[in-house]
């Protein structure tokens, strides 16, 4: 009888526990404009669209978390011109980005480098929904 009482006890916990797990499996970041200080990130299902002040960037796949909110993915990253960009003018050569950091609730970490130059962009606070003020370049 207490064996039995034992037995249904412990099913009984495990199922909890289960159900109040964290789950491990990777889900989209959460979709629409994320902005900050000198940056505006635009997140769709298939990636997402950078402007900073004066620079811009991509990223073509989702974008995902873990159960963390940690996430990871590659792009590029193009440095802007100031002026107008008239015929002749060449196009700002897109260097490969890595957008790094973490989503709690509304708010991200943004790290932003470039392994080809050995760089750091900057790091960023983005909220959801806000948009940025940008100051272009010009």
């Amino acid at each position: 009888m207490i064996c039995r009482a034992f037995a249904i006890a412990s099913v009984a916990w495990v199922l909890a526990a289960g159900g109040s797990r964290v789950s491990s499996q990777p889900k989209s970041m959460a979709t629409g404009v994320w902005g900050g200080t000198g940056i505006e990130l635009t997140v769709t299902p298939s990636g997402a669209r950078i402007s900073y002040d004066c620079a811009s960037g991509k990223v073509d796949e989702p974008i995902v978390t873990d159960h963390s909110g940690a996430f990871l993915a590659r792009g590029t990253h193009s440095f802007g011109q100031g002026g107008p960009r008239g015929p002749g003018r060449p196009t700002p050569k897109a260097h490969a980005a890595r957008y790094e950091g973490k989503v709690a609730d509304d708010t991200m970490q943004l790290t932003v480098s470039l392994p080809d130059l050995g760089r750091a962009v900057g790091t960023f606070t983005l909220k959801l929904g806000q948009r940025a003020q940008l100051d272009r370049c010009g």
